[in-house]
C-alpha cells in the first residue's frame, strides 16, 4: 500500500486541527474582549464598585469548578485588553 495516500490523510486532519484551534482562539479573544468591556462599562456607569471584580472572580469559581483563567487578576486584564 502507498503510505502517501495516508500522508494525504494525516494533512487533511492537520489542517483541520489547526482551524479547530484558531477558531477556538479568535472565540477566546472575543469573550475576553466582552469581558472587558462589561466590566468596564459596569464601573463606569457606578453599577460596581470596589470589590465587585474580586466577586465576580469568587462567583465564577463557585459556581464553574474546574474552570480556569478568570482571576480577579485575569479579569482586570481583560478589562485592560478591552
Amino acid at each position: 500500500m502507498d503510505e502517501s495516500a495516508f500522508s494525504e490523510v494525516i494533512q487533511l486532519i492537520g489542517a483541520a486541527r489547526d482551524k479547530a484551534i484558531q477558531t477556538v482562539n479568535a472565540t477566546l479573544i472575543e469573550l475576553y474582549w466582552e469581558i472587558g468591556a462589561t466590566i468596564s462599562r459596569k464601573i463606569e456607569a457606578s453599577e460596581w464598585g470596589d470589590g465587585t471584580v474580586d466577586r465576580l472572580a469568587g462567583f465564577i469559581t463557585t459556581t464553574q469548578p474546574g474552570l480556569r483563567g478568570f482571576s480577579r487578576t485575569n479579569l482586570f486584564r481583560m478589562r485592560q485588553f478591552y
